[in-house]
């Protein structure tokens, strides 16, 4: 357990090096961009979070084995819009039952690679899903505001309508 905890502690310590040296952007800042080639064209860039998690085949540490692969999303709603965010989560990496339940459905926060963005459309509801790898995540403050709020020039947007 205590190689487990050095590196957990490695891995805090290079993502927020990472972070000094090419500052993330803020999950928040996507959610007012309505085009898929707009999120698109941060790929690749450092993305920090602070959601409600709605956890999906989460288990905890014990049971990784059995079920290895989990996800966690994101979903807020802006207007006519839905933005969702999904980042894969492999259990074998949560570190306790605690840490489960939370990635169920608590707040959150950490950082992501931004892999891709793509429009679904169920039914003439458009959706915006935006891939993310996480590279950190936990109930931490990481820098974000406490409500989940950002101000930017748009105006104020977040998980929750202003």
């Amino acid at each position: 357990m205590m190689s487990f905890h050095g590196f957990d502690l490695y891995c805090q310590l290079v993502v927020r090096a990472l972070c000094i040296v090419r500052p993330p952007v803020a999950l928040e800042s996507l959610w007012v961009l309505d085009e898929v080639e707009l999120i698109e064209h941060y790929s690749g860039s450092l993305v920090t979070f602070r959601e409600l998690a709605i956890g999906k085949s989460i288990s905890i540490p014990s049971f990784a084995d059995k079920e290895p692969l989990g996800r966690v999303q994101f979903r807020v709603k802006r207007g006519s819009r839905v933005y969702r965010a999904i980042l894969p989560i492999k259990n074998m990496y949560v570190f306790s039952d605690t840490a489960s339940l939370n990635l169920q459905r608590s707040k959150v926060c950490g950082v992501a690679l931004l892999e891709d963005a793509q429009e679904k459309n169920d039914n003439g509801k458009k959706e915006l899903q935006i891939g993310l790898k996480p590279l950190i995540i936990g109930m931490g403050g990481l820098g974000q505001s406490d409500n989940g709020w950002w101000m930017i020039e748009k105006g104020r947007i977040g998980s929750a309508a202003p």
